[in-house]
């Protein structure tokens, strides 16, 4: 029985030798025959600039004015460099094509590790997609939120601190052999520096006893949290708050069953490609009774602009899920007329919409492409609660910088 055990390992193995030999056999042939083809182009273009320049500054037989010889010299030129701009842009067209080759092997060799110039990408043993965050012994940060703190505190504005879960759970960790993520770590030095002084709500500790619907409320490519998360994270909010500051938190809004959950076309383009990625649409919340709001921004002029937007309306949770770099909601019926700021990070579009339902007047500034002085903006708008969102990645915050003890 062992030795047919054996013998069917082997075979396995064999067989997928073979497939990679065949997968790789046939990735040389296409890139040589790219190669041969562009060494061959290069050549004829490479003469045809020779012979262009021996013509008009060498071998020139007759006696031409410089301008004649100038723009003959340009044609030649602009018709080669023309030729590879074009190409060029035939390449950056097919390089979706090389991305889903690329990570078609990832799936092939069960790859944990998954190459990305912007993020350290792992894949969990569940299949999901996290990012891995680097040591940070959280001292800037922390210092930086406790003097934010007290600079709200003498103007008597209520701040609460909001940790979003990171993906790789505290009490269930998957992430693959190997790889050290310090997400949770960095928090705790945050936490522990802060000693008591802040308010904060842990987010990761929301699915402590179930921890496996941690993950059911995570996508599985995309690194963010579904709307079934967004909604505990708000109720987890409005409660404390209704608790501590006399704040009103209808009953109608304490129960997702009143709100109905829908799906737009997939707005985000994946760096993986269309064969890694599953195809999930993104998922947003509609109260099932009439809401009205208007939102406003006049966008971002940074390297990722967002386009502006002034919206008056039905409560439409899409249209707050951007990040603007400051964004005001207005919802006049709302039960608590108060001023709310919200800053955060990519986590935080979804919940500042939620609390748009509790509050008249909402200030959002997504850390993303937020480029202002926070303390000009809090002098401005006077807001009388301060909430910051931000998972505990987020080794450093910019936005509190002004805030900073001078060395």
């Amino acid at each position: 029985m062992d030795d047919k055990a054996m013998s069917c390992g082997c075979c396995k193995k064999r067989v997928v030798g073979l497939l990679f030999s065949l997968l790789m056999l046939c990735f040389a042939v296409v890139f040589l025959t790219f190669a041969i083809k562009n060494v061959k182009t290069m050549i004829s273009d490479c003469k045809k600039i020779y012979y262009c320049l021996d013509y008009n500054f060498i071998n020139r037989q007759t006696d031409e004015d410089i301008v004649t010889r100038a723009a003959h010299l340009r044609e030649c030129n602009n018709e080669v460099l023309l030729k590879y701009i074009m190409n060029s842009l035939d390449f950056c067209n097919n390089r979706k094509l090389f991305i889903d080759i690329n990570n078609q092997i990832i799936l092939f060799l069960d790859l944990y590790r998954v190459p990305n110039n912007n993020y350290r990408l792992v894949r969990l043993y569940n299949g999901y997609l996290s990012v891995c965050a680097g040591f940070s012994n959280m001292e800037r940060l922390s210092d930086n939120v406790i003097n934010f703190h007290n600079y709200l505190k003498k103007k008597n504005i209520e701040f609460i601190y909001v940790i979003a879960p990171h993906k790789n759970y505290k009490y269930l960790s998957l992430q693959p052999y190997g790889v050290k993520d310090y997400e949770n770590e960095n928090c705790e030095r945050m936490i522990a520096r802060w000693n008591n002084r802040i308010c904060y709500l842990d987010n990761r500790e929301i699915f402590k006893q179930t921890p496996q619907k941690h993950y059911d409320y995570f996508y599985k490519i995309d690194t963010h949290w579904k709307v079934q998360y967004v909604f505990l994270s708000y109720c987890q909010i409005m409660t404390y708050m209704a608790k501590q500051f006399d704040v009103c938190f209808e009953k109608e809004l304490q129960d997702i069953n009143n709100f109905s959950v829908y799906t737009l076309p997939d707005r985000y383009e994946s760096e993986l490609g269309g064969f890694f990625r599953d195809r999930e649409k993104m998922l947003y919340l509609k109260p099932l009774f009439p809401v009205k709001q208007s939102i406003y921004s006049e966008g971002c002029a940074g390297n990722n602009p967002i386009t502006g937007i002034n919206y008056r309306g039905p409560y439409d949770m899409s249209k707050c899920d951007k990040f603007y770099p400051t964004a005001y909601v207005v919802n006049p019926n709302a039960a608590n007329r108060k001023k709310l700021m919200v800053i955060g990070d990519s986590f935080s579009p979804q919940v500042m919409s939620l609390l748009s339902l509790s509050f008249t007047d909402i200030e959002f500034h997504s850390t993303n492409t937020y480029e202002g002085i926070l303390s000009e903006d809090i002098e401005r708008f006077k807001p009388d609660y301060v909430i910051c969102i931000f998972t505990s990645r987020q080794v450093s915050a910019p936005v509190f910088d002004s805030f900073s003890t001078p060395d």
